[in-house]
């Protein structure tokens, strides 16, 4: 088994819905959005980097699968063009068997290749084993977004910075400014 990369631009809808379907699965949302519409959202914010999802399939079932996209954000008063993980989720009956760190390092390749410096995101204390396995490393910049919105309700003001305990980055040995961290939009 093997994981492969659909970058944004090339994705059918066919395989979106795969990955719609496996995403709810894991999370179940409170209310139904549907995946037409989710998907069309995709693909019009398109950026300059290698975007997409790293697909895991046995036959013609998803079993796992990861997504990044570029994101720009601030550390201190530098810019600097991030790989934004997220969506890692396996079948829950096949967690275990690796699927899991197979569309992670899929994704990671693009960092590896250079097309990002680096790969940031967030993750809980029970995961940040499996994310240390694959070489990345916890940090502890404080994290902001200064172009968060005021007034929401509770659980939309936690998502617009990381609502996770553990920040993290790919390759654990990059040299990260200090600083805060500007996500300069809201959390992923």
């Amino acid at each position: 088994m093997k994981a492969e990369f659909v970058s944004l631009k090339d994705m059918s809808f066919d395989v979106y819905e795969d990955i719609f379907t496996l995403a709810a699965m894991v999370w179940p949302p409170k209310e139904p959005v549907p995946a037409r519409e989710k998907f069309d959202s995709l693909k019009s914010r398109i950026g300059r980097r290698p975007e997409g999802f790293s697909v895991v399939y046995e036959g013609s079932e998803l079993l796992g699968t990861a997504y990044i996209e570029e994101r720009i954000i601030t550390v201190g008063d530098k810019e600097l063009p991030v790989a934004a993980l997220g969506g890692v989720c396996t079948h829950p009956d096949v967690r275990g068997r690796g699927l899991g760190a197979l569309a992670v390092r899929k994704v990671f390749e693009a960092v590896d290749a250079g097309e990002y410096p680096v790969c940031l995101f967030q993750t809980s204390f029970k995961v940040e084993p499996f994310y240390l396995k694959l070489g990345a490393a916890r940090i502890t910049n404080r994290i902001v977004n200064s172009l968060a919105r005021t007034g929401l309700p509770p659980r939309q003001m936690r998502r617009q910075v990381f609502w996770d305990d553990v920040v993290m980055i790919y390759p654990g040995t990059f040299c990260l400014p200090s600083g805060d961290i500007n996500l300069q939009g809201p959390g992923y």
